[in-house]
């Protein structure tokens, strides 16, 4: 395709003319983004997925496995068994009860902390915010000894506090469009 304004022959479905930029479609027109070499080599820079994207999406995935799938499978595994003369089917009623109520409240949990490995993965700025804050708040659990158990507390911190640190870096936070 030759270029209206400096005749230059471009490839066939170009939109800017490589020699003058000049718009080659309407489309193209209709565009107004000054680019420049800077703006191409930011472009590039965030075509490629940095690599502490793989530990914010592990780390919302191990903290579901972990976290709501843990509970609901050791309140199913504890649930009383009923005796052989069935007397105690009250405790066994009652387990699963609970068990159902716990999963009632962990389901939108998991459900949240796949959204949040989804996101983060497919270069959305949500899942970004929502990483950080679950590093946060299992960090923060660890650290009070809130909802994590004893012998996870210390890799729970540590583990918390390297997702946070990876995730503040300029070019994680220029990947998600965080500024």
């Amino acid at each position: 395709m030759r270029c209206p304004q400096c005749n230059t022959d471009n490839p066939e479905g170009a939109a800017l003319c490589a020699g003058c930029a000049a718009p080659l479609t309407a489309y193209a027109g209709a565009v107004s983004a000054d680019v420049n070499s800077e703006r191409l080599a930011q472009l590039e820079r965030l075509r490629v997925r940095p690599p502490a994207v793989l530990a914010l999406v592990g780390y919302d995935v191990l903290v579901l496995t972990l976290g709501p799938v843990r509970a609901v499978m050791e309140s199913l595994r504890a649930q009383p068994a009923l005796s052989p003369d069935q007397t105690n089917y009250i405790g066994h009623a009652f387990g699963a009860v609970s068990t159902a109520l716990l999963s009632l409240v962990m389901l939108p949990v998991a459900i949240g902390l796949l959204l949040a490995a989804y996101w983060a993965w497919t270069q959305r700025s949500a899942g970004w915010w929502a990483s950080m804050a679950v590093a946060a708040l299992v960090g923060s659990g660890a650290l009070l000894g809130v909802g994590v158990p004893g012998p996870l507390r210390l890799p729970a911190l540590a583990a918390g506090a390297a997702v946070l640190i990876a995730g503040f870096t300029p070019r994680l936070r220029e990947w998600y469009g965080i500024q």
